[in-house]
């Protein structure tokens, strides 16, 4: 919830914290209400207004589901009550699964040095901040590439990435050392998510029912 720390003193917004969405409820066609879990407790708040579902992309179509928003069969498969019919919820996930090559450098031209360099750091934000240019005023890819590598595709189905910063994941520190990423990545995969077991209940033990995402990663649409 990082996200929200600039906004937390805003008197219109309330932030619960270790709490589960179980349920969007409905009258009629109209989103009105969720209902969550907290503390063991099962709690509804109302919504003057609208309903915003961001869940990401996983728990959103889970959640609709789960709240009565799917496919027939996959809503009658769990017993849960049509609110309504959409067979597109839960399909047509996409995401790059990719390979990443790191390769190290035997000179120190990386944006990993400028990282490790208080001073150069300085001077990355200096040039931004005066001319708008730098590492700073590009995305974390320098080079990029889309192409063929299937005979019988007729469009991209594979592409690459090219940096000058690596590090172990997302958000962590640069490696020691001067190094440039490769990424290698899929252009189309595709999944579904559905539920994986019927909607938790009031007197469940389990806070969420599972989500079940078949790896399909190498099918073609």
């Amino acid at each position: 919830m990082a996200y929200l720390r600039p906004a937390k003193r805003r008197a219109n917004l309330t932030i619960e914290a270790l709490a589960q969405a179980e349920k969007v409820l409905f009258e009629g066609n109209r989103a009105v209400a969720v209902r969550y879990r907290q503390n063991g407790q099962s709690l509804i708040v109302r919504a003057r207004r609208e309903v915003i579902l961001s869940a990401g992309a996983l728990q959103s179509p889970q959640l609709l589901q789960l709240s009565g928003v799917g496919p027939a069969e996959l809503l009658k498969q769990f017993d849960i009550a049509p609110v309504h019919v959409l067979p597109g919820v839960g399909e047509n996930l996409q995401d790059h699964l990719q390979i990443r090559l790191i390769y190290e450098c035997n000179q120190p031209i990386t944006t990993n040095d400028e990282l490790r360099s208080p001073l150069r750091k300085l001077r990355m934000g200096l040039q931004w901040l005066l001319t708008r240019s730098g590492p700073l005023a590009i995305g974390i890819n320098q080079g990029g590439l889309f192409t063929r590598a299937l005979a019988q595709s007729s469009t991209p189905d594979i592409q690459y990435h090219f940096g000058t910063l690596s590090a172990d994941s997302a958000g962590g520190s640069v490696h020691p050392s001067p190094a440039s990423p490769c990424r290698c990545a899929s252009c189309a995969p595709r999944a579904a998510v559905t539920c994986a077991s019927p909607p938790a209940t009031r007197s469940s033990r389990r806070r969420c029912s599972p989500t079940t995402c078949p790896p399909n990663w190498t099918a073609r649409p």
